[in-house]
């Protein structure tokens, strides 16, 4: 059980920062959560502020995408939502405690579905022509098309895997990187023993030819995690930025609004930074691998976090409290233009949909 879990939290971070798409949006959108007194609502608004539409609404929603379909939890069931003709479409009714999908290879109409229900893993294969449910028997490689898998985070084109270990004696952290030649992974590039990596955030380019991840000095478990980037075809480490978060406020920070966020063209990166790693202040940084140079977009007393590219690479995404409570802003990847989108409430995760079609 342990191991299908940590499987398909591998799918889901895939799937969250993948470049997905919906056939139907002509722009790009913001897929994102909102929190009001009456619930939680699931949103789909247009970068530029317009066209926004409530998908539903419930005490807890879940949503999924998969293939380019956006689908939806309600009342334990199933929808897909149509944007063109904001259309829900109900799936075949089933009880599930927990629902998990892994597209199928070079498969656009059909997934891989696995519900647990009471305990018990069932597998299905959903086809979107008929939204149809198939029962299967629990497939035997299914891992093959996960991006993480056990410690191992593969590049986008699976030439590269950054391997995490830990030393039993110290509890701190190894990465080592390895490149495929000949159908076979080799080891190119072990981080130094004088640090130790934070295990979550090994983040590969879309070219798959640099990664991205938090360390820190060996055995001193109070020192601020710094971002380093390596890139594979030159063979050597950059420090992006030191100091960026301390491991002591853990306990009031969520981990992934730290989460690098690379551009479309794998040139930037964006991040959140604690100046000296402590939350009095928060800004937004934009490190250009191409000139090393480092660029404040915006900044305060305020958070500002999850910063995320848009698929264009033109609009960057956060959520900040700088009116008082957290909602969803955008502005143009120069720091300009910034934009409130959402109205009430509190915004809890927001989701880029690229406009390219299936």
């Amino acid at each position: 059980m342990r191991n299908l879990k940590i499987f398909f939290v591998g799918i889901a971070l895939f799937l969250g920062v993948a470049n997905l798409s919906l056939a139907d949006l002509q722009d790009e959108y913001l897929l994102f959560g909102q929190r009001s007194d009456a619930g939680e609502s699931l949103n789909l608004i247009k970068s530029d502020g317009t066209a926004l539409q409530k998908i539903t609404e419930a005490k807890q929603v879940k949503y999924y995408l998969v293939n380019g379909h956006l689908l939806y939890q309600e009342n334990n069931r199933l929808y897909e939502y149509k944007y063109q003709s904001k259309q829900k479409i109900a799936i075949p009714k089933f009880k599930a405690d927990e629902l998990f999908f892994n597209p199928l290879p070079g498969q656009t109409e059909q997934t891989l579905m696995v519900t647990l229900e009471q305990g018990l893993e069932y597998w299905y294969v959903l086809d979107f022509t008929d939204y149809t449910l198939r029962k299967v028997s629990q497939p035997t490689e299914v891992a093959s098309n996960s991006t993480t898998n056990a410690g191992k985070h593969y590049s986008p084109d699976k030439n590269g895997v950054a391997i995490l270990s830990r030393k039993y004696y110290d509890g701190d952290f190894n990465l080592a990187i390895q490149e495929k030649e000949k159908n076979k992974f080799k080891t190119c590039w072990t981080l130094s023993k004088k640090l130790s990596i934070f295990p979550e955030f090994p983040n590969w380019s879309p070219d798959s030819k640099k990664v991205v991840f938090y360390a820190r000095e060996s055995r001193n478990s109070e020192d601020g995690y710094s971002l380093y980037l390596y890139d594979l075809k030159v063979k050597k480490l950059y420090l992006v930025k030191e100091k960026v978060f301390l491991k002591m406020e853990f306990e009031g920070l969520k981990l992934a609004q730290f989460t690098p966020s690379w551009s479309p063209d794998s040139r930037y990166l964006i991040f959140e930074y604690l100046p000296y790693g402590l939350p009095t202040e928060s800004k937004i940084l934009r490190y250009d691998y191409e000139t090393g140079k480092r660029e404040t977009l915006i900044m305060g007393k305020s958070e500002y976090q999850y910063p995320n590219w848009s698929p264009s690479g033109q609009k960057i995404s956060f959520i900040s409290n700088r009116d008082q409570h957290y909602q969803l802003y955008v502005m143009d990847w120069n720091g300009k233009n910034l934009k409130r989108l959402s109205a009430s409430g509190r915004t809890l995760w927001a989701k880029w949909l690229s406009n390219e079609a299936e």
